[in-house]
C-alpha cells in the first residue's frame, strides 16, 4: 500500500526540472516563505478553515478523482507537472526537490508549518480511487467543537506486531531497499541521519521512543507551537537528510515533549460512499459493495486469526486493511 510501505511508485529523479530548493543556499524558512507566496497556497491560507492536500510526483501521468466540495480552493494538489489530471482540485505544479520521493514526502511533513491552519494530507493513492468529503475526513469525535484532549496529529498506525513499527527495524528495511536500488546517495543520507541521531543521544533501539506513524493519511487539527515545531523539524530532516520520512518521525516527535499524536486504524478514511467514478459520481452499487466488503472482511479476519495464532483486535483490523487496499 502506498504510504504504508516504501513508495516504489514514486521513486527516482525528476527529469527535465529545476528544483526550487537548494540545500546549500536556502534555509528551511526561506523555502516555506516561497511556497506560502504561491497564489494557490496564499488563497487557501486566507479563505479556508481546513485545507486538504495531496501530492502527486511520479513519472507516469496520473489522475485524481474530484473531491465532493464547493470550495476547490481548499483542496490543493501539488504535482510535478500540469499533465496530471486533477479535476476539482486546485493544481499547484511545482518541483521543489530533485527526486519524486523527496517532493512527495516533504509535502506530507511540511503542511502544518506551511499552511498554519488545520490541514489534512492524503497520499495520492487515495484520491486516485475515491472522492473524499471534508466531513468524512474530520468526522472523528476528536475534531468536534470543544473536544477535550484533542491530539496534535491523527494518523494511521503500523500495528505493533509488525517489525516496521520499530525504528531500528524500519531503518534496516529502508537501508536494504536503497541497496537493492543501488541508491548510493540515499544510503549516504540515511547514514548521516542515523549518525546525527546517535550524536544527539537518541537510541533508535529503545522501546520507549515513539512508535512510527504511517503516513498514508495525516490529519493535523490545530496549528499551535508544538505542531509547527514538529513540522519544521520533520521538514528539515526530509529536505536535507533521508527523504524517507518514517525514519525521522520518532526522533522529531521526541524533541517536542508537548506534541501529542494519536495513531488509529488506517480504515478510518475508507468507506464505500467515498468511492466514485472519474466524474465524481458515487458508484450506484455502494450499498451492495458495503455488504460484500463486510462479508469479505469477516472472512479475512477469520483467516488472519488462524494465521496469527488467535490474535484479534486492532492489529487484525490493520492487517485486513493492508490486504484489502
Amino acid at each position: 500500500m502506498a504510504g504504508t510501505y516504501i513508495q516504489q511508485d514514486v521513486y527516482g529523479p525528476v527529469k527535465d526540472a529545476t528544483p526550487l530548493f537548494n540545500a546549500a543556499t536556502m534555509t528551511d524558512e526561506q523555502l516555506l516563505t516561497r511556497l506560502r507566496e504561491l497564489p494557490e497556497v496564499a488563497r487557501a491560507r486566507k479563505e479556508c478553515d481546513w485545507v486538504v492536500v495531496t501530492a502527486m510526483y511520479q513519472p507516469k501521468v496520473g489522475t485524481l478523482r474530484p473531491p465532493n466540495t464547493a470550495t476547490p480552493q481548499c483542496w490543493l494538489a501539488f504535482v510535478d507537472r500540469s499533465e496530471h489530471a486533477t479535476t476539482g482540485w486546485t493544481k499547484v505544479p511545482i518541483v521543489v526537490f530533485g527526486s519524486y520521493e523527496r517532493n512527495e514526502n516533504a509535502f506530507k511533513v511540511m503542511l502544518p508549518a506551511l499552511i498554519r491552519k488545520p490541514v489534512v494530507f492524503l497520499n495520492h493513492a487515495l484520491p486516485q480511487t475515491r472522492c473524499f468529503t471534508l466531513s468524512h475526513l474530520i468526522r472523528g469525535k476528536e475534531f468536534s467543537s470543544g473536544a477535550k484532549n484533542q491530539p496534535h496529529l491523527l494518523a494511521s498506525k503500523i500495528p505493533s506486531w509488525s517489525g516496521r513499527s520499530l525504528l531500528n527495524n524500519m531503518l534496516g528495511i529502508t537501508r536494504d531497499y536503497a541497496r537493492k536500488r543501488n541508491a548510493d546517495a540515499d544510503l549516504a543520507d540515511l547514514s548521516e541521519q542515523e549518525a546525527r541521531m546517535e550524536r544527539a543521544g537518541f537510541n533508535a533501539s529503545s522501546p520507549r521512543i515513539p512508535r512510527i506513524a504511517d503516513t498514508l493519511w495525516m490529519i493535523w487539527p490545530k496549528a499551535d507551537a508544538a505542531v509547527e515545531k514538529v513540522s519544521e523539524l520533520w521538514l528539515h530532516e526530509v529536505a536535507r537528510f533521508s527523504s524517507f520520512e518514517k525514519t525521522s518521525y520518532p526522533w522529531v516527535v521526541s524533541q517536542v515533549p508537548t506534541f501529542v499524536p494519536r495513531l488509529t486504524d488506517a480504515i478510518y478514511v475508507y468507506s464505500p460512499e467515498q468511492k466514485c467514478g472519474l466524474d465524481g459520481t458515487v458508484k450506484k452499487k455502494a450499498a451492495k459493495n458495503e455488504s460484500q466488503d463486510g462479508h469479505r472482511k469477516r472472512r479475512l479476519k477469520g483467516r488472519l486469526r488462524r494465521r496469527l495464532g488467535g490474535k484479534s483486535g486492532s492489529s487484525t483490523q490493520q492487517e485486513d486493511t493492508d490486504l484489502k487496499y
